[in-house]
């Protein structure tokens, strides 16, 4: 349901009847996504925006990611009222996407990130993926740095190679950065940008990012 994504929800009162409870899912490390079908499935709440009933749970169904869809996926993250019965309110979570029917996952060793960061310090991992329909999604990890700091990672960041997996799902370079908390909310200071081939992938090998304290770059802002 999530692409194998980190999600971390703190719940939500959905309406008299119906909540969200707090969940979290770990993100995949040794499984990366290569292939979602065009046929999808977008669930959704519907309930009375004056009682604050929960009528159902329902979805819409379609096929192909278009740019109308990514319209309407930020529409229902919004909520909206059906001009026909303004008394429905059609919402969904944010977490929630529109779910291709199909997902193909392949299992990796999976590259080790490891390297050093200030002790204490906040270290994240984060990569843009585009599927084979062209729907985006981030993939990150976060740990706590004891000195040293180590992240296990499923994608590369150059695609195919000969003789290896075919695949339309690809991943942008890696970003490694490094903060700290400051009034209840993450400060970011430091990071690198970091490529991964497909053969440090598939044969679990190492990749070493240093960590040091400077400017956050250009390309974190």
């Amino acid at each position: 349901m999530f692409d194998g994504r980190e999600i971390i929800y703190k719940g939500e009162y959905v309406g008299k009847s119906s909540s969200i409870m707090p969940f979290h899912t770990k993100p995949l490390r040794h499984y990366r996504l290569v292939y979602v079908s065009s046929k999808y499935m977008f669930p959704h709440v519907v309930f009375n925006a004056t009682t604050e009933d929960v009528q159902a749970w329902k979805s819409y169904r379609g096929m192909n990611y278009t740019e109308k869809l990514l319209a309407f996926e930020q529409e229902l993250h919004r909520g909206f009222q059906g001009p026909k019965n303004p008394d429905l309110f059609r919402w969904t979570p944010s977490f929630i996407s529109p779910m291709s029917f199909v997902k193909v996952f392949e299992y990796v060793k999976g590259a080790r990130i490891k390297g050093s960061a200030p002790n204490g310090s906040i270290v994240a991992i984060v990569t843009n993926i585009t599927t084979n329909q062209g729907r985006e999604f981030i993939y990150s990890q976060t740990t706590i740095s004891n000195g040293p700091y180590e992240f296990l990672v499923p994608y590369s960041t150059e695609g195919p190679i000969d003789g290896g997996t075919n695949y339309d799902v690809l991943a942008a370079p890696y970003k490694i950065i490094a903060g700290h908390i400051e009034n209840e909310m993450i400060v970011w200071g430091m990071g690198k940008k970091v490529e991964v081939k497909e053969k440090e992938e598939m044969e679990g090998k190492t990749v070493r990012v240093d960590l040091v304290y400077k400017s956050i770059p250009k390309y974190f802002t």
